[in-house]
């Protein structure tokens, strides 16, 4: 239940995140938050299954949870798949949360992210 988030560009404005593991349950954060009055803006999210789970990618986290969905649940068959979505106006995170992601169960799970924060 760890993921490894490996980050391009940490130390510019905009910021890939690319972050696997083997078991997503539980919620996992993909990107940390900005801090106070700091908001990141999503404008691509790329999952890649290789089972079949359920995927949730959003803001914030509680109780082993994601607090607000931006994609998903999206449900992959035992085939695995991916699923991406670009978005024409940046959806903007909630300042001063994360970027998260839960599973409904184990599998090989990959998210891409990519934005700004501002």
């Amino acid at each position: 239940m760890a993921i490894t988030a490996t980050s391009l560009n940490p130390s510019t404005e905009g910021f890939i995140v690319n972050a696997t593991s083997a078991d997503a349950s539980g919620a996992e954060t993909i990107k940390a938050a900005g801090g106070a009055g700091v908001n990141h803006y999503l404008e691509c999210v790329s999952i890649n299954c290789a089972s079949a789970v359920t995927v949730t990618v959003g803001s914030g986290e509680t109780a082993s949870a994601v607090d607000t969905a931006i994609v998903g649940p999206v449900t992959f068959t035992a085939e695995g798949g991916q699923y991406v979505i670009y978005f024409n106006r940046p959806v903007k995170v909630d300042a001063n949360t994360a970027i998260t992601c839960d599973a409904s169960g184990s599998g090989a799970v990959q998210i891409l992210v990519y934005g700004y924060t501002q």
